[in-house]
C-alpha cells in the first residue's frame, strides 16, 4: 500500500506532465485541498510550518513540492497516524461521500455510495487519461465549467453564458418557455406586488405595462383608493398623504406590499446647505397657533414665539411645525392705445417717486418691466417687488408685496404718465393665507433649544427634506418592503414653428427651416430644475442606500422620435404607446 508521502509525490509527478491542461490543475487542487488544510490545522500549525493562506484552492506546482518535502521531513508512523484519521469530502453529481484516505466508505451522517480511493484518482489525472480530445484547455475569455472527462457543460463570457441545458428548481427544461415546462416563472417579480407613488404620472399604463413584463401584479384599485383617501398634504406632491394612505389601507386589509416604485418630477431643487438633511415627520404635525402679517416679518416676531412652544413638546428629531402667514398684495395695472411716445413716466409709492424714460416705439410690456425693475423696498418701507423684480411683466401689471408686522394699509399709489401713452387702469389689494414649515434642523437633541438650529422652509420643501421625509415613513411602517426611486423622462416641447417656440430656430429668416435649439430647452427654469432635481435624488439614493433607477436618462426616446406615436404637443404626459414604453424600459432596466 503507497504512504500518502508517495501518493503526493506522484501526484507532483502527474502535475509536471500536465502543468499546462487547466483541468489537471483544478481536478489536483480538489483533491488536495483538504489534505492542504488537514495538515495545516493538524500539524503545521502546531509546528510552525503552516501551509494554508487561501485553502488552497488553488494548487500549483510550488505548493505541491512544499507539501511533499514537508511529509518526507516527518517519520512514517507520524504520516500512519495522520491516514488512519484523516477524511477526504469528494463531491459526486449523485450526492456527498465521506471516505478516508484510502477510500474506504464512512457511512456516517446518512452518507451513502462509493468512493475512488487517492491513488486511483491521481490515475485520473494520468497523461494517458488526458489526451481524449473533448478536454477542454485553458481559457482567457471567461469561466468554463467541464465535465470529469474535460467536457465543456457551461461557460461565462463577456458575451453572456451558455450551457448544454437550463434547468428550474425541480429539474424542467425551461429554455423553450420563459415559465418552464412546470409552470414556474423565470420573470424578474414574479408574485411579488406593487405600489406606485408619485406626482400625475403616479397612475398611468406604464404601472401595468412594467407589471406584466416583470411578473409581477397591482391593483387599480388600491391606487385610487391613494388618491381618494389621502390627507391634503402639500408637499412632494401629495406622496406623503399617499403613503398614510397606503398604511391605512394595507393595515386594514392585512396586505403586504413587495415593492414601492417613487417617482415625482415637481421637487424644488436642492440646495447645499445643511438644510437639504433635515428630518421630517408627517405623522403628527405640530400647527403653529398664531397667523402673522407678512412673509418677511415673522423671521423676527416667530423666535420669541417659537421658545416657549418648543418647550411644550417633547424633543424628537423629526419635529415639523406648521406656520400659517399672511401674504398681502397690491397689483397696479397697466394699458396703453398702442405702442408708446417718447416721455418720462413717474409712479409715485406712499410719497416716494419711480421714475423711467420712456422712447418712440416701446410697449407697455417695455415701459412696465423698466418701471418694475426699480427695488421699491429700499425707498418705501414694508412694500416690496421682490418677487417679480427683473422679470418681464407680460401681464402689464407690477406687484407690491407687504413686508410689515401688522396688517397692511393699502399704500398710496399715483401715476403721472405725460404725453407717453401709458395709462395706470386699477390698483387692488389682496390678502392670502399660506403656510410655511418650521424644521428642528440637527440630529443632536441637545441643541433643541437652540434657535440657530431650526430653520423655515419657504414655499415648500426641499428635494431632500420631503424625500427624507416620505422614506422614513414608509421604511418604518414598511419594513419589509424594497424602495425604487426612479425618474421619468421629461418631454414638454413642440416642433411646430411659433412666435412662442423658443425651442425652434429658424436657420436664417425666411427659409421655413427649423433646427431644435436643445441649449435652450435645458436653459428653460422649469426644465431645469427637474435635471436639477434629478441629479439630487441621485444623491438622495446614496445616502440612503436605496436603488435609483435613471429612466430619464436611458430611455430609447429623444427630443426626435416622440412624435406622433409616444407623445402629443406641448404634453408632460405621453400617449398610451409612450407610458407602455416607459413601463417596458423601467422593466428592463430592474
Amino acid at each position: 500500500m503507497a504512504t500518502l508521502s508517495e501518493l503526493l509525490t506522484r501526484a507532483l509527478q502527474v502535475y509536471n506532465e500536465q502543468v499546462e491542461n487547466m483541468n489537471s490543475n483544478v481536478r489536483i487542487g480538489s483533491l488536495l485541498r483538504d489534505i492542504v488544510n488537514f495538515i495545516d490545522t493538524k500539524q503545521g500549525k502546531e509546528s510552525g510550518k503552516g501551509l494554508s493562506t487561501n485553502d488552497f484552492s488553488n494548487v500549483d506546482k510550488a505548493n505541491l513540492a512544499t507539501l511533499v518535502n514537508l511529509l518526507n521531513d516527518n517519520p512514517d508512523n507520524v504520516l500512519n497516524t495522520i491516514s488512519e484519521v484523516f477524511k477526504v469530502l469528494e463531491s459526486y453529481p449523485e450526492g456527498v461521500k465521506v471516505v478516508d484516505l484510502l477510500g474506504a466508505k464512512l457511512d456516517k451522517g446518512g452518507f451513502t455510495g462509493t468512493a475512488k480511493t487517492l491513488e486511483s484518482r491521481i490515475d485520473d489525472l494520468d497523461s494517458s487519461k488526458l489526451s481524449n480530445s473533448n478536454v477542454n484547455e485553458g481559457h482567457s475569455d471567461g469561466h468554463y465549467f467541464v465535465d470529469e472527462q474535460g467536457n465543456v457543460m457551461a461557460k461565462v463570457t463577456p458575451e453572456g453564458i451558455q450551457a448544454t441545458a437550463f434547468i428550474d428548481k425541480d429539474g424542467n427544461d425551461i429554455t423553450a418557455n420563459s415559465s418552464g415546462n412546470s409552470g414556474t416563472s423565470t420573470k424578474k417579480l414574479d408574485g411579488k406586488f406593487v405600489v406606485s407613488l408619485g406626482d400625475s404620472h403616479m397612475n398611468q399604463p406604464w404601472l401595468p405595462a412594467f407589471c406584466t413584463a416583470t411578473g409581477a401584479s397591482y391593483s387599480s384599485t388600491i391606487q385610487q383608493y391613494l388618491i381618494d383617501h389621502k390627507p391634503d398634504y402639500y408637499d412632494t406632491g401629495h406622496m406623503m398623504g399617499y403613503a398614510k394612505a397606503l398604511k391605512e389601507y394595507c393595515s386594514e386589509n392585512n396586505k403586504i406590499v413587495d415593492l414601492i416604485l417613487i417617482e415625482n418630477t415637481h421637487f424644488i431643487k436642492p440646495s447645499t446647505d445643511f438644510n437639504t438633511f433635515v428630518p421630517q415627520d408627517y405623522q403628527n404635525f405640530k400647527l403653529f397657533p398664531t397667523t402673522y402679517a407678512s412673509l418677511q416679518s415673522y423671521y423676527a416676531t416667530q423666535a420669541a414665539d417659537l421658545a416657549a412652544y418648543k418647550a411644550t413638546l417633547v424633543p424628537t428629531l423629526k419635529t415639523v411645525i406648521r406656520v400659517n402667514y399672511n401674504t398681502y398684495k397690491t397689483t397696479v395695472s397697466f394699458t396703453s392705445a398702442g405702442t408708446l411716445t417718447a416721455g418720462t413716466v413717474t409712479l409715485t409709492i406712499n410719497g416716494q417717486n419711480f421714475a423711467v424714460n420712456v422712447t418712440n416705439g416701446e410697449t407697455l410690456v417695455q415701459a412696465v418691466t423698466a418701471l418694475n425693475d426699480w427695488a421699491f423696498n429700499e425707498y418705501v418701507a414694508n412694500w416690496t417687488n421682490w418677487t417679480t423684480k427683473g422679470q418681464t411683466r407680460t401681464s402689464g401689471t407690477i406687484e407690491l408685496i407687504y413686508t410689515g408686522a401688522n396688517a397692511a394699509v393699502q399704500p398710496t399709489i399715483t401715476f403721472n404718465a405725460g404725453s407717453t401713452g401709458l395709462i395706470m387702469s386699477d390698483v387692488s389689494m389682496t390678502n392670502t393665507t399660506n403656510i410655511i414649515d418650521w424644521y428642528f434642523n440637527s440630529y443632536d437633541l441637545t441643541k433643541w433649544s437652540d434657535a440657530t438650529y431650526w430653520v423655515l422652509s419657504q414655499g415648500g420643501s426641499s428635494l431632500y427634506a420631503c424625500m427624507k421625509g416620505l422614506v422614513e415613513f414608509l421604511q418604518e411602517n414598511f419594513k419589509n418592503t424594497k424602495l425604487v426611486i426612479w425618474t421619468p423622462p421629461n418631454f414638454n416641447i413642440s416642433l411646430v414653428p411659433s412666435a412662442s417656440n423658443s425651442y425652434l430656430v429658424e436657420s436664417y429668416p425666411g427659409s421655413g427651416i427649423y433646427y431644435f435649439d436643445i441649449n435652450a430647452f435645458y436653459a428653460n427654469t422649469s426644465n431645469a430644475n427637474i435635471f436639477t432635481s434629478y441629479e439630487g435624488l441621485k444623491i438622495f439614493a446614496d445616502l440612503m442606500r436605496i436603488r435609483i433607477i435613471e429612466l430619464h436618462k436611458l430611455t430609447k426616446l429623444n427630443y426626435y422620435n416622440l412624435f406622433p406615436t409616444y407623445y402629443s404637443q406641448n404634453n408632460v404626459h405621453p400617449l398610451a404607446a409612450g407610458y407602455a414604453l416607459w413601463g417596458n424600459e423601467l422593466a428592463d432596466l430592474y
